[in-house]
This record gives C-alpha cells, structure tokens and sequence, in this order.
C-alpha cells in the first residue's frame, strides 16, 4: 500500500501510455460507426483493489471513433492530467488514490466516450460554439461548461418521453464520467440517474459499484454488483458474470469476509478460464495470490502472483506488471523456495 502511493505518479504514467495506445487501435475499429447512432459499446471494468491493493483488468469496450475537429483521446488524457495536477479528489481516501495510481484507464475511456458524445452533438448544432467551447475547457481541465450541456441534454431527451429515455441515460453517464475526477457524489447521482433511465445499463451500473465503493458504501457497492450478476446471468453473459464475481471478491475481501472474497475470486477465475480472457485470469490471480498470502499460505500466494505478472507480461500491460512486481519483491516471493 505504501509502495503504491508513494510511486502512483509513475505508475499512472505507465497506465496512461498503455490506454493511449489501445484507444488508437481500437479507434481503426469503430471508425466506420454513423453519427445517427452515437451510443458507446457498453464496458465491463474488473477492478482488483485487493485489500486495499488491487489489480484492474482490462475493459469489454470497443474503443472510440475520430471524429471531426476533436481526438477524443487526446482530451480525455489531457482532462485527466489536468485533474490529476490539480489533485481535486487525490486525498478523498485510500480507494480513489488507488484508481488514479493506476492510471484508471476505464475512467479515461468513459471520459473519452463523452468527448465523442460532445462533438457528434457539435457537428449537428446549428450552432457548435458550446460545445467547441466545452471541449477546450475540458482539456484544461474544466469539467463544467461539458457538465451544463449534457445537463441540458439530459433534461431535453427526459422531456421527449420513453422513447429517448436511453439518450437521456447515455447523458446523464456522460455527467458522471467527467464529474467521476473531481465530485464524487456528483459523480454517483448521474449514474444513479442513468441506472433508473435505462436499468439495463451495464457500464452506469458497474461505475456506480465502483463510486459507492470509493465512498465505503460497501454494501451498497455489494448489491449494485449483484445488480450486475443478475443481468449477467439473464442474458447468460459469462464475461459480465466474471467481472461482477472478481468485483463481489473484491468488497468481500475489504470488509474482512476472507472465505467468500476467495470463493468470489476462483468462480471468477474458473469463468475467465473458460474464456480465455487473460486479463481477467491475471486480475484474478493477482487477487487471490494477495489474499492466499494473507492467509498464510506463502509459497501458493507466491506462485499466483507469479502466474499474474507472467500474463500481464503476454498482454504488454506494463504498469500491472510493475505493479504485481512490487508485490512479489514486497512479500518475498523471489526467495520463495519452488518445487
């Protein structure tokens, strides 16, 4: 933990390399997505603060198109440097201090979503000024002049009834995304608003587990991931199952309950197993080798850390790699004796 915190400017540095070069991969593939359906893909994030340590998994997310006259990436990175300078929310507690250390790439995604959002509703404005206006405030790192125009926008779509109740949903995440780095609980009421518009809504769902955890509403953050469960497990979604199962161990584990965080981290990690989904095994093997050792069992918890940092390294995710590093060299793990 305190390793963490004194170096969490590197490794934010890492994790925020990492991001960019992802989003201008993924930003090849959705280039071809028309303005007349603007909704981002719905994302998953699996965030390993394993006793108040943690691993955060990569995202389910189709990355974010170009679009004229702004990068949504190169803003969204650029807001969030500007946060992170600024140290709005760095001292609000342990959990968040945690996210910004790793670079909180789902966080810079969700940003980056909003961007988009902002210059498609640019392109078809009579007049774009606003929202030019609010894209170079962002990037800044000024949130509200973004914030008032997803406020209106969220409050036109509420007003076109049922049928826009979706748009309206997509707005009022977009308020919570950009709030997320510098107001909490402006944060968590957007994507309680978002939840109660469009309860389907997977990526407002998760972000609000994660927001009432930062705010150690544990229980709170228990139920909105067992929210998360139960679509998962309606539309038989192994991949959503998984996250919300490492993100259940996760709580458990912070509030003590060692034998349900364990039994939540190996039905997370036999689902990402079978589907292949290295990122989620890593997430998953880093938290169960913290809590192994935990439990006093330090050549097993060793060995999974090992077994972490070894597919980090297949995934080029060169923070957890240091990350899980630092753990290893932490507990001894090089002097473990191996068999």
């Amino acid at each position: 933990m305190e390793w963490i915190f004194e170096h969490w400017k590197t490794l934010g540095g890492w994790a925020v390399a990492l991001f960019v070069g992802l989003l201008a991969a993924w930003a090849a593939l959705r280039a071809a997505r028309k303005k007349s359906d603007p909704s981002p893909s719905v994302q998953n994030t699996q965030t390993g603060q394993t006793g108040g340590q943690g691993i955060q998994a990569q995202e389910i997310h189709g990355g974010v198109h170009q679009t004229v006259g702004a990068d949504p990436t190169e803003i969204a990175h650029s807001y969030a440097e500007a946060m992170r300078k600024v140290g709005k929310l760095e001292s609000e507690n342990e959990s968040l201090r945690e996210q910004l250390s790793q670079g909180e790439d789902t966080s810079l995604t969700a940003v980056a979503d909003a961007v988009e959002e902002l210059s498609i509703e640019a392109e078809r404005a009579e007049d774009p000024d606003p929202f030019e206006a609010a894209l170079a405030e962002l990037r800044e790192g000024n949130p509200e002049a973004a914030e008032e125009l997803f406020g209106q926008i969220l409050k036109d779509r509420q007003a076109d009834g049922e049928l826009a109740l979706k748009d309206a949903a997509r707005a009022a995440r977009h308020i919570g995304a950009i709030a997320f780095y510098h107001d909490t609980h402006k944060s968590l009421e957007a994507y309680q608003n978002a939840v109660a518009l469009d309860p389907d809504d997977v990526e407002a769902w998760n972000k609000l587990g994660h927001l009432r955890y930062r705010l150690g509403d544990l229980d709170g953050a228990v139920s909105t991931y067992e929210k998360i469960l139960s679509l998962g497990n309606t539309i038989s979604d192994k991949e959503m199952i998984a996250v919300a199962t490492g993100n259940l161990g996760i709580v458990y584990e912070t509030r003590g309950d060692l034998d349900e965080a364990e039994d939540m981290y190996r039905k997370s990690l036999a689902l990402n197993e079978q589907l292949g989904r290295k990122q989620g095994m890593a997430a998953d093997y880093g938290n169960l080798g913290m809590l192994t050792i935990e439990r006093g069992d330090e050549k097993a918890g060793c060995a999974l850390l090992k077994d972490a940092k070894r597919l980090f390294m297949e995934l080029g995710a060169a923070d957890k790699v240091e990350l899980v590093a630092s753990w290893i060299e932490e507990k001894g793990c090089d002097d473990t004796a191996e068999n």
